[in-house]
């Protein structure tokens, strides 16, 4: 099962353009399935587990 980006986004408290940045940066792992890009939930939570949950870090948090 995979996340569309208006729900990561969303999610994140991110814009929907903050997230196809991140994405294209590697910093929120995503897919490319046909001309989209999904975000697998396994791999979102993973990922969402194991950021700093202090934003002055400069990473992504939520």
């Amino acid at each position: 099962m995979a996340l569309p980006l208006k729900e990561v986004a969303a999610l994140l408290g991110l814009s929907l353009g903050g997230t196809y940045q991140a994405i294209r940066a590697g910093e929120i792992p995503a897919k490319r399935i046909g001309g989209r890009w999904v975000v697998p939930v396994h791999r979102f939570h993973t990922w969402l587990n194991t950021q700093d949950s202090d934003p002055a870090a400069g990473h992504l948090a939520a």
